[in-house]
């Protein structure tokens, strides 16, 4: 699924692809500020996070996760391949005065990293190509537990439907929550799943915003015949509602905390 995704993203991209992926987004990941807008997994995370723990977040980010949990642990590892990410989450510490995370500038199938009570990986298995690699080591390298957040349906799903009319063609998906279960099941590891508040799909300020969120995801070049075309797609399908504008068949995703012992 994640290759023939990949394929597909290839042959149809006007975009060029670029080295670091994440360059520009990465303040996307920051932690957010206002209390509201706190992701529900971080409290979910924290209830296994002991004072003394050590905690390896695998795809840290901008620091979303890694930061807040920081703060109720003794330190916090962060995997990362992403530069933009990196300096990112650098930043976002640093502001925050914690000083107790450990930036491993690796992905995580190459990463050296010694083992941690609790091994973390949110929103990142989605486009891995060899999950059970992933599921391997992290058992292996948690004294105490693993956690895996995952939304149910493939992201990002309420952009999907733009696909077809643009390009001609649906948009193939990539592994979800349901699929991540049924890997957990074939290697026998007995896990428990949460089920967390939904999340709404965001709105936009107006319909700039909304063409550029859009056109990236779609890897549009600005001023192409299919930029055009997604233009008037949009047009069609945005609706108002009281936070702004929104995809009209938008709905909410609902992430899920996977989690077991390592038996250590």
């Amino acid at each position: 699924m994640v290759d023939a995704e990949h394929a597909q993203t290839a042959r149809l991209r006007e975009a060029p692809r670029q080295e670091d992926a994440w360059r520009g987004r990465a303040g996307e990941f920051r932690p957010h500020c206002r209390a509201e807008e706190r992701d529900p997994a971080i409290d979910a995370v924290l209830e296994h996070v002991r004072p003394d723990d050590t905690v390896i977040d695998i795809g840290a980010g901008g620091g979303r996760i890694a930061i807040p949990v920081a703060r109720h642990c003794r330190q916090v590892v962060a995997v990362e391949p992403s530069g933009a990410m990196r300096s990112q989450l650098e930043a976002q510490a640093a502001g925050a005065g914690v000083g107790n995370i450990m930036i491993v500038p690796s992905t995580w199938e190459d990463a050296a990293v010694e083992p941690a009570d609790i091994v973390l990986c949110c929103h990142v298995l989605y486009a891995v190509r060899e999950p059970e690699l992933w599921v391997r080591k992290m058992a292996a390298k948690a004294r105490r537990r693993v956690i895996v957040v995952m939304f149910h349906r493939p992201v990002p799903p309420n952009m999907h439907p733009l696909w077809e009319p643009v390009y001609g063609e649906k948009r193939l998906q990539l592994p979800a929550m349901a699929h991540f279960e049924r890997l957990l099941q074939e290697m026998g590891i007995r896990y428990r799943k949460r089920m967390l508040p939904e999340r709404e799909d965001r709105a936009y300020p107006d319909f700039d915003a909304a063409l550029e969120r859009a056109a990236r995801h779609l890897y549009l070049l600005p001023g192409s015949s299919r930029y055009r075309r997604l233009e008037q797609v949009l047009k069609e399908s945005l609706v108002e509602t009281p936070g702004g504008l929104q995809l009209r068949w938008a709905q909410p995703m609902t992430p899920g905390l996977i989690t077991w012992t390592t038996g250590r």
